[in-house]
């Protein structure tokens, strides 16, 4: 890697996570101000295994929360099927699906809800599906 641009990139992050900082501090107090009683949360990294999650907590009290958690993924191939060798055919026609719900209960340690460390006793309720097609012949 050339050094010029490891300098360029290191420097671009610590300019851009300096920006950032900043633009936090000063929404902060207005931010807890605004807050409402009600988190919803979508996972976008799971997109990128074909599957959405989305997550729903409310405040019940100042230091927890009650929450579900939803995640869903269609009958499709394996993510990334395509980085495995050629001579795993099979795996091509491998179909994978599931569907889960979590409820959960959230203790926040920290001065209010939605910030900080929590423990979560929750409960799963998970359907996983898998059809392969197999070529005997």
């Amino acid at each position: 890697m050339n050094l010029n641009f490891t300098k360029t990139l290191a420097l671009t992050l610590v300019i851009g996570l300096f920006y950032s900082s900043n633009s936090f501090a000063q929404t902060t107090q207005t931010a807890a101000l605004d807050r409402g009683k009600n988190l919803v949360k979508l996972n976008f990294g799971s997109f990128l295994f074909k599957s959405v999650n989305i997550q729903y907590e409310r405040a019940i009290h100042k230091k927890m929360t009650v929450g579900v958690g939803v995640r869903l993924m269609p009958k499709s191939s394996i993510p990334f099927s395509s980085s495995f060798d050629s001579a795993d055919e099979q795996i091509g026609s491998l179909k994978l699906s599931n569907f889960a719900i979590t409820p959960e209960v959230k203790w926040y340690f920290g001065k209010d809800v939605f910030k900080g460390f929590y423990v979560a006793p929750f409960l799963r309720l998970a359907n996983y599906s898998a059809k392969l097609i197999m070529n005997l012949l």
